[in-house]
């Protein structure tokens, strides 16, 4: 296997996949039981909420969704006019839910 050949999404899956054992192997409680449901579910919203707005705002604009391709139009506007790299700021909010 090429470890210089992984996509970001593919490590991304393999850092839940890890995190997920880590927890079942070694299950730390460091939030309260009451509130962990809730904040896992905030956390989860909020990151498939970013990454959403962000796949709708590239489909509105027409341009490219994947990486590797090339944009056709510079996004300024959205999420986008205070941070870049939305997609990657999406996938660690789903990480950080409670399983």
């Amino acid at each position: 296997m090429d470890l210089l050949n992984i996509k970001p999404p593919k490590i991304a899956l393999i850092c839940l996949l890890i995190s997920l054992i880590l927890h079942l192997v070694f299950p730390l409680r460091i939030i309260p039981r009451l509130i962990s449901p809730f904040l896992g579910t905030l956390f989860s919203v909020a990151g498939i909420s970013i990454l959403l707005w962000t796949l709708l705002l590239f489909q509105s604009k027409g341009t490219v969704v994947c990486p590797t391709d090339i944009p056709t139009v510079l996004i300024k506007e959205g999420p986008y006019q205070y941070t870049r790299r939305n997609f990657q700021k999406g996938i660690p909010h789903l990480q950080k839910q409670s399983p």
